[in-house]
C-alpha cells in the first residue's frame, strides 16, 4: 500500500465530503466482504484519519491511532511512524456502524474464529465514510469494466450447451480467470451443471467474479437442497480464510 495521501484530524474540512448534518444519527452497513476479499491495491489512494481506541477487548483501548483506508481494507497505524499496527483486510471486514463522533466495525479474526467489534472515537466520519464509499465504488467499477459482453456471454453459454455434463465446470472455472458476471448470468451457468456437487463447486468458483454479490441468492437458487446451498458457503468461507494467510 502506498503512503497515505491526506491525515484527517480535527477541524479537518473538505468541500467535496458529506458534511455531519447529511449523516444520520447511528448507520450499519454490509461490508459485503466476500466481494472486496482478493482485490490487489493497484493504488496509491489512500486516506488517514485520527482516531482514539475505545475497545478494552483488543487491548488498544485509549490509544490514539491513524486509522487508514485504502483498496486493500483498513489499517492502524502508530502517528509518530506510520508503522502498521493491525490490518484489516476487507474480505473479513464483516460490517460497519457510526454516529456523530463515533465509527465501529466488525471484523472476522482468523486466528480465533470469532467476530470482534472495534470502536473509535474520531472527529471526520463524515470523511471517513465518503472515503469508505469511493473506494468500493472503484473497485466495483472495475469490476463492471470486466463484465463478460452479450456477445461473449452467448457464446459461453454455446459452448457450455454443446458440452459434455463433466466438462461443464471446468468451462466456468476457465471463463472466471477473464471476466466478471452479474448474479442472473452465473444463475444460467450453474443450472448447466448436472451434478449437484458440480453446482456446488460452479456457485463457489463463480462467486468472486460476481459484480453483484448482494444478488448471489439468485445463483443459490441452481442448487436444489439446502445441504448444497451451505455447502457453498463453507467453500466460500473456507476460500477466505486461505486468501488472507497470504
Amino acid at each position: 500500500m502506498g503512503v497515505a495521501s491526506s491525515v484527517q484530524g480535527k477541524g479537518s474540512t473538505n468541500s467535496n465530503r458529506r458534511t455531519s448534518k447529511e449523516l444520520p444519527e447511528t448507520s450499519e452497513s454490509s461490508a459485503t466482504a466476500d466481494n472486496l476479499a482478493n482485490q490487489s491495491n493497484d493504488s496509491n489512494s489512500t486516506n488517514l484519519y485520527e482516531v482514539k481506541v475505545l475497545d478494552d477487548s483488543v487491548r488498544l483501548s485509549g490509544r490514539q491511532l491513524l486509522l487508514e483506508v485504502g483498496e486493500s481494507g483498513f489499517r492502524l497505524l502508530k502517528p509518530e511512524t506510520q508503522d502498521a499496527v493491525l490490518h484489516f483486510p476487507w474480505g473479513q471486514i464483516h460490517s460497519w456502524s457510526h454516529s456523530l463522533g463515533k465509527f465501529s466495525f466488525r471484523f472476522f479474526e482468523e486466528r480465533t474464529k470469532n467476530i470482534v467489534k472495534y470502536s473509535f472515537e474520531m472527529a471526520d466520519v463524515p470523511g471517513l465514510m465518503h472515503s469508505i464509499l469511493s473506494i468500493i465504488d472503484s473497485i466495483l467499477a472495475k469490476r463492471k469494466e470486466q463484465k463478460i459482453s452479450d456477445e461473449g456471454f452467448a457464446k459461453l453459454l454455446e459452448v457450455m450447451d454443446s458440452c459434455e455434463d463433466q466438462d461443464r465446470l471446468e468451462c466456468i472455472a476457465s471463463a472466471t480467470k477473464m471476466n466478471y458476471f452479474t448474479s442472473e448470468q452465473a444463475l444460467s451457468l450453474v443450472s448447466r451443471c448436472g451434478a449437484a456437487f458440480d453446482k456446488v463447486e460452479a456457485a463457489a468458483t463463480i462467486h468472486p467474479r460476481l459484480v453483484d454479490q448482494n444478488h448471489f441468492y439468485l445463483v443459490l437458487e441452481a442448487l436444489e437442497c439446502a445441504e448444497d446451498r451451505e455447502n457453498v458457503w463453507h467453500r466460500l468461507t473456507a476460500t477466505k480464510r486461505q486468501a488472507s494467510r497470504r
